[in-house]
This record gives structure tokens, C-alpha cells and sequence, in this order.
């Protein structure tokens, strides 16, 4: 970080190495006598008996790791000019398994998938005094895609990309009477690309005649217009009033 008469910078770096594991055991106490124990026993030539009829576990490791910066440019008394972005790169290595009942043999999937990018910012404040400005900002933000699990023959990819949305956004920062009342106006214009949502996959399941899955999938993009207004004030000592709206077109 720098703090200097005219430039201000800021650059900094993010990294992250997280493993999860787990492990799901169902237990029916006298399993082992059931037919549908006899049933998974002949389908694999043979088990040792156990009432744990369901097991499955999932290993996964993900990896971020990401560098980003900041200028701002006093180009005048009165109008400040702010560059910045962020690099990142996420991948995400997974390890599923299943035993139907646990002494089967393991049925493992073994999903993967990587993202990287670059996302911009640029900005202009205009200062009319210490207590009023209007500024214009473009940018960008990201949320990391990941893998669904994608049992049997899924419809959807196993995996799914980071969505984006990319920002253009104009307001007013002020205060009155003495700072006693302040008054933020914001108005934003939206693109949302390759969206993120829950959706239902109708997959054939290979297992227990499971036919829909929950899965995340890229939908498509979407706009959002809106504007924020927030007022503050502070009418006398030991009181505070705030108020906020926002409206969509």
C-alpha cells in the first residue's frame, strides 16, 4: 500500500489450499438377513454380511489463488481517476465414492475442473466540495463455478463455470447542514452472464431407480436496472433517523 500526495496504490495477493473429506453410513440393524442383502450379495458373487447397506464418502481439494491492485490518480483538486482488477485461478479436484453395502467393492467418480479470468475496474469522481461528489464506476465480479456429482447419465455437465456480472453504476455521495444529513443516491445498470442456479436434472440414476438430482448449472444471462437512495440524519444529539429505497425497473 502507498499513500502519496497525488497516487495511491494498494496490491495484494490471495491464496488458498482447503481439502474437505467426508464420510455418509446408513445402518439398518439386521440388514444382513434382509432379501435385498441376499440380492446385492449374489450380484457381486458373493459379500460378507453387514447391516451397513449404504456408504459413501467424498474427498475434495480446491486450490484459489488470486493477485489484485489499485490506483487512484489525483488528476485534479477535484477529480480522482481509479484503476484496478483482480486475476484469479480456481481448481477443484474431487474424489467420490459409493458402496452398496459398505464390503462391496467401491464405485468411485472421480470429477474435476479449473477457472481463471481477469476482472477490471475503472472508476471518476468529481469532488464539488468536502461534502458532495459524484462518481461513474465499471466493473466487474465473479462467483467461483464448481462440480455437480452427476450420478448415473446426467443431462447437465458435471461441471459448471463461474458466473459474471458486470457492473455500470453512477451516484451521489453528499451531506448537509453541517453534516447532520446525508444523503447517497446510486443508480446501476446490470449484466448477469452465465448464471448460477439450482436447477433439477432429469438424469436415470443408476442407483435405488433415482430420477431427478439437484444439480447447479449455467441457465443463461439476465439484466438489472435499479436505483438505491439512502438518507441519515441526525436532527439532534442522540438520535439517529435512517431510510432507504430501492427500486427496479
Amino acid at each position: 500500500t502507498h499513500d502519496g500526495s497525488r497516487w495511491d496504490w494498494t496490491l495484494g495477493f490471495f491464496y488458498q489450499d482447503a481439502k474437505q473429506r467426508w464420510n455418509y453410513n446408513i445402518i439398518t440393524p439386521g440388514w444382513r438377513n434382509s432379501v435385498a442383502a441376499r440380492a446385492r450379495s449374489a450380484q457381486y458373487g458373493g459379500l460378507a454380511p453387514t447391516d451397513s447397506r449404504w456408504n459413501n464418502g467424498e474427498r475434495n481439494n480446491r486450490a484459489d489463488l488470486a493477485v489484485f491492485g489499485e490506483v487512484t490518480f489525483a488528476a485534479t483538486e477535484s477529480i480522482n481517476l481509479i484503476f484496478g482488477g483482480r486475476w484469479y485461478d480456481v481448481s477443484i479436484d474431487r474424489e467420490y465414492t459409493l458402496r452398496q453395502p459398505s464390503t462391496a467393492p467401491v464405485l468411485p467418480s472421480t470429477p474435476s475442473g479449473s477457472d481463471s479470468g481477469f476482472l477490471p475496474k475503472g472508476s471518476i469522481q468529481y469532488k464539488f466540495n468536502d461534502d458532495a461528489m459524484v462518481y461513474v464506476i465499471y466493473s466487474q465480479g465473479f462467483r467461483t463455478g464448481g462440480i455437480n456429482r452427476g450420478r448415473g447419465m446426467p443431462v447437465l455437465p458435471n461441471q459448471y463455470d463461474s458466473d459474471k456480472l458486470i457492473n455500470y453504476e453512477a451516484g451521489l455521495k453528499s451531506q448537509w447542514w453541517e453534516q447532520r444529513l446525508q444523503v447517497n443516491i446510486t443508480g446501476y445498470h446490470q449484466i448477469w452472464k452465465d448464471m448460477q442456479l439450482e436447477t433439477t436434472d432429469p438424469a436415470n440414476s443408476l442407483f435405488d431407480g433415482e430420477i431427478f438430482q439437484t444439480v447447479i448449472a449455467n441457465i443463461g444471462d439476465a439484466a438489472i436496472d435499479g436505483m438505491d437512495v439512502e438518507v441519515t440524519a441526525a436532527p439532534i444529539e442522540g438520535l439517529e433517523l435512517y431510510a432507504s429505497a430501492n427500486y427496479l425497473f
